[in-house]
């Protein structure tokens, strides 16, 4: 796993608290809120291509989203689609493992993800949302 902590200064994990209270419908300025979209805005760190690297860029989105005011069943569909988006990619990557080559096409992947445990459990997931 991945340990972005280390990456990120202590006043940043603050920030991150302070969103999360407004998520939480817990009152932030507009200036706060404006300062932060500013910084996840200018978030820069190396892809490492990690699952956990994807989940917070997703997370960040999501973020941004939020502070300009998206609603929250635009912000859940957002994470909704991320999510299927990820899970899609993360399961054909392990199919194209089994292959010679390493390599499957996209007609190839839709056939053969759906047939997965992985995926019916994606799906499953969100329906139960």
């Amino acid at each position: 796993m991945t340990d972005l902590t280390a990456r990120w200064q202590e006043s940043e994990f603050a920030d991150q608290v302070q969103v999360g209270l407004g998520m939480l419908g817990l009152p932030v300025s507009s200036e706060r809120a404006q300062e932060v979209l500013d910084r996840l805005n200018r978030f820069d760190v190396a892809d490492d291509g990690s699952g956990e690297w994807q989940h917070i860029v997703d997370l960040l989105s999501a973020l941004i989203r939020m502070l300009q005011g998206a609603e929250l069943d635009e912000i859940l569909e957002h994470a909704a689609s991320n999510y299927l988006e990820g899970t899609f990619a993360a399961i054909a990557n392990r199919l194209a493992e089994d292959e010679e080559s390493g390599v499957i096409s996209r007609a190839v992947a839709s056939r053969g993800v759906p047939a997965t445990a992985a995926w019916r459990e994606a799906t499953a997931f969100l329906e139960a949302v």
